[in-house]
Order: C-alpha cells, then sequence, then structure tokens
C-alpha cells in the first residue's frame, strides 16, 4: 500500500504542469546575476516576446530564451496574448581582483590533524581535482609553508601537498620527528583483503586509484616515500583507516566476492529541496524520486538494494555520503536531471551526461552512458569527471548520472514523459549488470 500512495503522488505531482503562462527562472523579478548572459524558463500556451522579439517554443509551450545583461539595471518586457511582465535584473560592476596569495617558507613545524576524514590535497585549493587522501585526527604532519588558507606540507625531499590552516594545530613542546613501519600483516576473508601496517604514530599518506591502487606513506625514517599496490587487476570498492594503536588497514574488496552486490540507489534532492524546476514547473526531486524506484524495480528481484529515500523526504548531503560508506554497498548510483550556470545556453545542452571522481567508477559510468544513450537515444553529453560528494567515496564505485536537462525544453517534455523514466531506468539497471559481469 505504502509504495502503491508513493507512485500515485509522484504521478500526480509530475501530471500536474501550470496551464497559461508561467516563468519559472528567474525566480524573482528584480534579480540580481553576475555574469554576462542569462535565461528565461517558462511555458505559454500561446505566442510570447521578449523585449519585442518571439520567443520559440516547444510542443507543450515550454521554453528557454538567452538573453545578454549588461552592467547595471537591464529591463526585460514579456508579453503574451493575456499576460504582460516586467523584469529587472541587475548585473553588478565587478569588483577589483584580489591580491594573489603569497608562498612564504616556515621552518619544519610539526602540527597534528584537528578533526576526521580532513583533506588532503595536492594543490593548495579547496576545490578540484586534487584529493590525495583523507586524514584522520591526530596525524602528525610536517609544514614547511604556508599560501593563503592553506600550510604545505612536507611529505619527501621532492613533494609537497596541502591542507587547510583551519584542519591543524602546532605541537607544543615536542620535536619534529620521523617514524617507522614496523611490520605488515595481511588478512583475508571471504569478501575483503585487508592489509596492515603498524606505525610509530600517525603519518599522512596517499591512496590513489589510477590503474592499480597504490598507497604511500610518507615522514618516515630511511625512505622518502614507502609504497604498497595490492595485487588487483580490478578495484570495486576500498576503505582505509588508522586505528587507536596507530595500526593503518587498507580493505580492498576481492573480485570473486561471495556475497551478492548490494546496489545503492540515491534520489537526488527532496523534501524542501526541489532541485532544479523545469519548464512547466516540475520539480527535479520528483523526477529523480521517480526514475530511482523504477530502477529499483528493475534490480531488486537480483540484488539487494538500499535506497536514500523512498518518498519525498529531505535526506542531508551528509546523510547520504555515511549511507554510501557504511552500507556495505558495492555500487552507488545517484540519480538527477540537469540545470545549467546563467551563462549557459539551455537550448545548446541536452543529454545524458555521467559523473564519477574515483577511477574504479570510471567503466561503471561508461557502461551506464553507453546503455542509456543506445537505447533511449538522448543526446551522449559525456562521462565527466567532477569532485562531488556522492561520487568522492571509495567503499563503493559510485556514479551520478544526469538523466537529462530540466531546463531545455526537448529534454524537459522527455522528463516528464513516464515511458521515458522507465525506459532509463532499465537502461541503466542494464548498465549496471554489465559492468558487475565483465
Amino acid at each position: 500500500m505504502k509504495k502503491f500512495l508513493i507512485t500515485l503522488l509522484i504521478f500526480i505531482s509530475l501530471i500536474q504542469s501550470s496551464e497559461g503562462f508561467e516563468i519559472v527562472y528567474p525566480k524573482s523579478k528584480n534579480a540580481i546575476i553576475n555574469s554576462n548572459s542569462t535565461f528565461f524558463i517558462g511555458h505559454s500556451d500561446t505566442p510570447i516576446t521578449i523585449n519585442g522579439e518571439d520567443v520559440p517554443t516547444v510542443e507543450n509551450g515550454g521554453f528557454a530564451y538567452v538573453v545578454k545583461l549588461s552592467q547595471g539595471k537591464n529591463i526585460f518586457e514579456i508579453k503574451s496574448s493575456e499576460n504582460s511582465l516586467t523584469y529587472t535584473i541587475t548585473r553588478p560592476t565587478p569588483s577589483k581582483k584580489a591580491t594573489q596569495n603569497i608562498l612564504s617558507e616556515i621552518p619544519f613545524t610539526e602540527f597534528v590533524v584537528n578533526k576526521d576524514n580532513t583533506a588532503f590535497r595536492s594543490t593548495a585549493k579547496d576545490y578540484g581535482i586534487n584529493r590525495l587522501s583523507l586524514l584522520p585526527k591526530g596525524t602528525r604532519l610536517i609544514v614547511n609553508g604556508e599560501q593563503g588558507n592553506f600550510y604545505r606540507i612536507y611529505l619527501n625531499k621532492t613533494s609537497n601537498a596541502w591542507i587547510a590552516k583551519s584542519d591543524i594545530s602546532p605541537v607544543i613542546d615536542e620535536q619534529t620527528s620521523l617514524a617507522s613501519i614496523k611490520c605488515l600483516k595481511t588478512k583475508h576473508s571471504k569478501d575483503f583483503d585487508y592489509y596492515r601496517f603498524k606505525l610509530s604514530k600517525k603519518i599522512p599518506f596517499s591512496v590513489i586509484n589510477d590503474e592499480k591502487l597504490i598507497l604511500s606513506f610518507y615522514n618516515l625514517e630511511n625512505t622518502d616515500v614507502y609504497t604498497f599496490i595490492p595485487d588487483k587487476e580490478k578495484i570495486i570498492g576500498y576503505d582505509y583507516y588508522y586505528d587507536d594503536e596507530n595500526i593503518f588497514t587498507l580493505k580492498v574488496r576481492r573480485k570473486n566476492c561471495k556475497i551478492k552486490p548490494i546496489i545503492l540507489i540515491d534520489a537526488g534532492h527532496g523534501g524542501k529541496e526541489k532541485g532544479a524546476i523545469g519548464c512547466c514547473g516540475h520539480y527535479e526531486k520528483d523526477i529523480n524520486l521517480s526514475i530511482a524506484n523504477l530502477l529499483k524495480d528493475e534490480l531488486e528481484e537480483d540484488f539487494p538494494i538500499v535506497m536514500t529515500r523512498e518518498d519525498d523526504s529531505q535526506v542531508s548531503l551528509q546523510k547520504r555520503v555515511e549511507t554510501i560508506k557504511n552500507s556495505n554497498a558495492t555500487i552507488s548510483v545517484s540519480i538527477h536531471a540537469n540545470a545549467l550556470p546563467d551563462n549557459a545556453d539551455p537550448n545548446k545542452n541536452r543529454g545524458t551526461s555521467v559523473y564519477y571522481y574515483q577511477n574504479q567508477a570510471k567503466p561503471l559510468a561508461e557502461s551506464i552512458l553507453k546503455e542509456i544513450t543506445e537505447q533511449v537515444k538522448t543526446n551522449n553529453d559525456r562521462v565527466r569527471r567532477g569532485s562531488l560528494a556522492l561520487v568522492r567515496p571509495t567503499q563503493a564505485v559510485c556514479v551520478l548520472v544526469e538523466v537529462a536537462y530540466m531546463i531545455n525544453p526537448h529534454d524537459n517534455m522527455l522528463l516528464i514523459d513516464e515511458n521515458f523514466r522507465k525506459d532509463c531506468a532499465k537502461a541503466i539497471a542494464d548498465g549496471i549488470r554489465k559492468f558487475l559481469q565483465d
């Protein structure tokens, strides 16, 4: 009964579309947009103009119309046969460029990490493809420089890394020292291989998932770097952690794992978090939930399924990430529908893209995109690598599927069609199965 009611509510929300004339973006008639262009997204049952120019619409009246913005106030008169609206969009005057951060050298000083899951980076930026690992609280680091909001971390004679200043504190009254590795032990279970290293203290490390999984320890006595590469041809989930006795464990899922793979399905947004709004006023959160539930129907006879939400509840990003990490899932698929920043043209962006971050997930992203574009015939909007919270976890093979564009009028017509959503769910399921079979 619960499943029927949820399906009914999704169906009602998706078939309801505003009649007549509506602008869904910009959300305010007096907007501030810091861009050289923006767009009007909406729908109209009758022909409309913006500042006297005809606006093309698709079959259901949806439209996306790009306008240029000059600095200061921009006035737009939007008219249909029965309506007239005035929008004022202000483009701010650009401020002076900030002074570039200067690198300063610091004598070798020992610091300690303040909190668990602290990002350890290859560059002094808090974004992008630059994460080397997540360091636990208590990790000892050697600082040898600073730039802006980051400290530079000494790794060896030829390498440095970066960490946010707010995440570490100086160690008082202790002399800077290097660590030692005491031993290595390997343990095998039916599902995982465990590689354990005994260290004299918690030290910085990197875990790089390239063609191979590469674990490197730094700040060691007698060697610049200690590197360990597990003998694995295909990585399908791994984890790493220190315990209270400074034992570091690398946990790698076995390829011939005896248990059935658990599939985690994440329906993006939900509750007050509506996501993107389509041309006819449909919410991305409802599109995502519909496809996620259809995907569950496709897979649940063959695999155990974990859902981050099964109704219109609001689930925090942190909770979603924790579920991925703690569910023992082999695969995590997050379902979304795409949008664009103001300086893009929604009419020139269509189709399906699939995001990954860890290299272990790239083959899954490619498999899902191939099945969707071949079966459903959406435009191939590419496999993309992005540092998104839902694809960064290593414990599962994580991807995020942008099924189509909410704000492209043609894609939006597809997304609100139930048969299209069913076909997409089947294609995603087929992509998952083929990845697991390879």
